[in-house]
């Protein structure tokens, strides 16, 4: 038979004897409790056997459950003001790996990684209740940013994770935001500036192996001290840098006068 529209079914005018009624799985549920009503008999999942129907009985409530899936879903984003916030002209990272771990309501641990897409969104669908965790694996030359918890919350203690949490049949966390940072830098010359005037004017050389510190608070702060020298064309870098208050100093190259 096939169940109403209240979702009951009923087998009558049956003779006595023992019988087993067993449910085809619907299609977009997911397996819930099944429990056995009266007379009784031996209960398994999206079936029960063993029912003894002696005359003039009617067995009644036995019931299968069915359970909405889940779903969570995120972005993975390029946060340039850092507020941890997606805001209009901010873009998506794409083909970012984000995994989700936990133990669904079966007791079955689940872990599942998948891709963002080129709007930097992730999702995974068809969950069981359970308590979940998701973990970003940090894009390449990228830097962090601030995650943020989505509709159902969560801790973000750890850096790229996001958990645990816990979902309900049918619930959706969603806005599960892992921020990332554009590094910085700062850059610049050491050179012979001849007619000191605090401008390279195309005649003047630069001064290589001039040696210039970077310190500084960044915007975790952390305190940055980094040193570098001035290359073959007399350039200096400090790159791959956070969001922060920095300085510069030069060391004064021996043989050589401060200039502008």
């Amino acid at each position: 038979v096939l169940t109403d529209a209240a979702g009951a079914y009923t087998f009558g005018n049956l003779r006595p004897g023992t019988y087993a009624l067993t449910e085809t799985q619907p299609a977009g549920l997911l397996d819930g409790l099944d429990t056995i009503g009266t007379p009784g008999g031996v209960a398994a999942n999206d079936a029960f056997s063993a029912i003894v129907l002696a005359p003039a009985t009617d067995g009644a409530a036995n019931n299968f459950g069915e359970l909405t899936a889940s779903t969570v879903s995120g972005t993975v984003f390029n946060d340039l003001n850092n507020n941890g916030v997606i805001d209009g002209a901010e873009a998506g990272v794409a083909g970012v790996s984000v995994t989700l771990t936990g133990t669904d309501d079966l007791g079955a641990a689940v872990s599942v990684t998948v891709l963002t897409d080129a709007a930097g969104n992730y999702a995974f669908g068809t969950l069981r209740p359970g308590s979940y965790t998701i973990t970003e694996t940090q894009p390449a030359g990228l830097l962090d940013g601030t995650d943020t918890a989505g509709t159902l919350g969560g801790s973000v203690a750890v850096n790229d994770a996001i958990g645990s949490f816990t979902l309900a049949s049918g619930e959706t966390s969603s806005g599960n935001l892992f921020a990332e940072l554009t590094p910085s830098s700062l850059s610049g010359t050491v050179y012979n500036d001849a007619n000191n005037n605090g401008v390279i004017d195309g005649a003047e050389a630069g001064v290589a192996g001039a040696t210039v510190t970077l310190t500084g608070t960044d915007d975790l702060g952390a305190a940055v001290n980094l040193t570098e020298l001035t290359d073959a064309t007399n350039a200096y870098t400090c790159s791959n840098l956070r969001p922060g208050t920095y300085a510069l100093t030069e060391t004064q190259p021996a043989g050589l006068l401060d200039g502008l």
